[in-house]
């Protein structure tokens, strides 16, 4: 029998923001696994503006903030 492995949520969510901007060659994702924390690096200013807007700036799973 396969043994599973789960992920918690917030890996699935910092899966999901490389999946967004897999193809956007401005836009970098990094996870920093001892704080929690998904950094979006944007080349282009008006860019990284407009994603401000659209992505929230904390996202909650339980106890854990991102």
């Amino acid at each position: 029998m396969a043994q599973l492995k789960l992920s918690p949520p917030w890996i699935k969510y910092m899966h999901e923001m490389e999946q967004l901007f897999k193809y956007d060659p401005e836009v970098h994702v990094i996870y920093d696994e001892d704080e929690h924390i998904i950094h979006l690096y944007v080349d282009k200013q008006r860019k990284a503006d407009a994603l401000a807007t659209l992505i929230p700036e904390t996202v909650t799973f339980g106890n854990i903030t991102l």
